[in-house]
């Protein structure tokens, strides 16, 4: 990152900043599973299932996997 220069920079630091956001959501979705906040969980992952290029950050399969552990789990 440090050889980038200019606008180049900006965009890189714009999608990394995105990045890490979809993997905080991701993160904090599995926290509040094991808080026993499903509720809130379902609402991450929609969320983050309909968000555009989430793929360049997490995988969608993994975002499903925590879908069907919460179902799994919850009966």
């Amino acid at each position: 990152m440090d050889k980038s220069t200019g606008v180049n920079k900006d965009i890189k630091q714009s999608q990394l900043n995105k990045r890490i956001r979809y993997l905080e959501q991701f993160c904090e979705a599995r926290e509040l599973v094991a808080a026993g906040n499903g509720d809130a969980m379902l609402q991450i992952c929609d969320k983050l299932i309909e968000s555009p290029q989430v793929e360049e950050a997490i995988r969608l399969g993994d975002v499903f996997a925590q879908l069907i552990e919460h179902t799994f789990y919850k009966q």
